[in-house]
């Protein structure tokens, strides 16, 4: 123990298990209080999600995929006390949020210009082997967070939404020809599964707009990838559980203040990336109420972070001076 107060933060979603750490600084969404036994750490909560994400200093260029105009949607809350049969927690039904298009607003090409020569560079889903006019639900996460429940429920979003297919990274051949095998022994077609390759994330940033729906992985969510997708716009589906690696999602979506895509169970995960798949007009309408939300959320507020940061560890050093080790 080199220090009198030692803190873990970020770096592993979950208890560190370590008598000699002290605190966790999390938030109530990753860490319900009613989970606290869970933790050999005592609790540090944030009042926003314990993610936070630097891209508006990063990826501030990022230009619209839609039109952002959105009337005001409202949001639910998430709950944090149920326990559903399938073992994670709930939340209240969601309601769907609907604002107004205009009519044949282009979606599958935007531009950026090139930092080196002013030019503009172009992404397209022609470059990536993606269908033009079909709805690419996708996961940008390291293939072994695809457990084979979470497989089963893509690849029945994808028989529920027939022009559709599944975008994911290619991170090693095996697991490409395990997924592949899979999906062809369920009744679809391979071609409706399409692997890329690995990009800079300057570019990957970029492309990650060609797709329509981010599809979340359930025991371990996309935290960085779910951040990346939510800045440029994408619309994440997510599961939370009861670990802290499985609720991150759910936490950045609540602080963003976009809770109607958390699902309560396996069915509503379905039903939620079946119904903003057939609705092209609700997906538009979500995605435009994402890309506002994300420059006004503290989802995206290094600064306001940092200041919240300080204050909890004043509060634990002053818990300290007057021995008091309760949960933050």
């Amino acid at each position: 123990r080199p220090a009198a107060i030692q803190v873990v933060w970020l770096g592993y979603p979950g208890t560190s298990g370590a008598t000699f750490i002290d605190y966790l600084i999390t938030d109530k969404i990753c860490s319900p209080p009613e989970f606290n036994h869970y933790y050999t750490e005592k609790l540090a909560y944030m009042n926003q999600s314990v993610f936070v994400g630097d891209h508006k200093q990063l990826y501030g260029d990022l230009s619209p995929r839609t039109n952002n105009n959105y009337q005001n949607i409202p949001t639910r809350e998430l709950k944090t006390t149920i326990i559903i049969n399938n073992g994670v927690h709930s939340i209240k039904k969601p309601k769907p949020n609907h604002s107004i298009l205009p009519k044949n607003f282009p979606t599958s090409m935007y531009s950026i210009r090139k930092r080196a020569d002013g030019q503009e560079k172009f992404y397209t889903r022609s470059q990536y082997n993606l269908p033009e006019n079909a709805i690419v639900y996708c996961n940008f996460g390291k293939l072994y967070k695809i457990d084979p429940h979470t497989f089963k429920m893509w690849i029945t979003i994808l028989k529920n939404v027939p022009n559709s297919v599944l975008w994911l990274l290619k991170f090693s051949e095996a697991g490409v020809e395990n997924l592949l095998s899979i999906i062809s022994s369920s009744n679809v077609d391979r071609s409706r599964i399409i692997f890329s390759d690995m990009e800079l994330k300057d570019d990957h940033m970029r492309r990650i707009q060609l797709a329509d729906i981010f599809l979340d992985t359930c025991i371990c969510n996309g935290h960085t990838t779910c951040l990346d997708a939510l800045w440029a716009g994408v619309p994440i589906v997510t599961l939370p559980g009861e670990t802290f690696a499985s609720r991150v999602s759910a936490s950045q979506l609540t602080t963003l203040g976009c809770t109607e895509t958390i699902a309560l169970n396996k069915e509503q995960y379905i039903d939620i990336a079946v119904k903003f798949g057939k609705d092209k007009h609700l997906l538009e309408n979500l995605r435009s109420k994402i890309w506002t939300l994300r420059t006004e959320s503290k989802l995206f507020d290094c600064k306001s972070y940092a200041e919240e940061l300080e204050i909890i560890y004043e509060d634990i050093w002053n818990k300290f001076l007057f021995g008091n080790h309760l949960d933050i």
